[in-house]
């Protein structure tokens, strides 16, 4: 919660949670989503990484599952969450649709982006006041993804932009200038 702080002291306008409940306790995990909610109406975009789906159907305005690297499916509110799980154990897929909600202006986007050469190319818009879940099993792509935004990654190929602005940190001090912030558990 401290890291969380931090970072609304410096009011970002995207915020990436990577796995923020993993070390609370249910009334702090309330907490947050409630911040979480506040946050949305004041129009920040938030990227929540998380492996606890009850989390998500509490928060999320969208899902996107990663499965091998790549985007397996993308869920509207209320959230299917028997279809992101068949999207992220892989089975059904053809079942899965691409659900898209937009609310708010453009924040981020992410364009024919590649993590590594054996990750498939993905496109990824984050709104503004919007809190979009990334869920995937262990070693899916989701915390790279999130490196990003935060100039601890470089992509293989693809665009990023902010605000409409390419964006490519060099740093985590570049990104938190240019208003985006990740908050991680402790390790």
């Amino acid at each position: 919660m401290v890291v969380l702080a931090r970072a609304l002291a410096l009011q970002p306008r995207l915020l990436v949670l990577d796995e923020p409940t993993a070390s609370l306790s249910t009334t702090e995990a309330q907490r947050l989503f409630e911040l979480i909610d506040t946050l949305r109406a004041q129009g920040v975009c938030i990227l929540y990484i998380s492996h606890r789906l009850s989390d998500l159907q509490r928060i999320a305005d969208r899902a996107i599952v990663l499965r091998d690297g790549r985007v397996s499916g993308e869920f509207a509110a209320p959230l299917d969450l028997a279809a992101a799980v068949r999207a992220m154990l892989g089975s059904e897929l053809a079942a899965v649709a691409h659900q898209r909600s937009e609310s708010g202006r453009e924040v981020l986007k992410v364009r024919g982006c590649r993590l590594d050469a054996h990750s498939e190319r993905f496109d990824l818009s984050l709104h503004e006041g919007e809190v979009v879940a990334m869920i995937g099993l262990l070693g899916a792509g989701k915390s790279e993804i999130a490196e990003l935004f935060y100039g601890l990654r470089k992509p293989l190929a693809g665009s990023l932009e902010l605000d409409g602005q390419p964006w490519a940190p060099q740093s985590p001090r570049q990104a938190i200038a240019g208003g985006v912030f990740i908050a991680c558990p402790p390790l």
